[in-house]
């Protein structure tokens, strides 16, 4: 239950932080670059990416312990 609050936090920080990347291209916060769009799909991806990585370490982890 420990580990599952800590989990659902975590994630609700990097939706949070990944939320105020997409209103600083929008306009909200100034700035602003070339190509908006391929930043926000980059910053998606490697989000997402970073996710799996996690989720996937966290499974193998599971699994081996599993089997010994």
């Amino acid at each position: 239950m420990f580990k599952a609050t800590f989990l659902f936090l975590g994630a609700a920080l990097c939706v949070s932080g990944l939320c105020l990347v997409l209103l600083s291209d929008s306009g909200v916060g100034g700035g602003g670059g070339t190509n908006p769009v391929l930043g926000d799909a980059l910053v998606i991806a490697g989000t997402c990416f970073f996710a799996f990585s996690n989720v996937g370490e966290v499974g193998f982890h599971e699994w081996h312990n599993l089997r010994n």
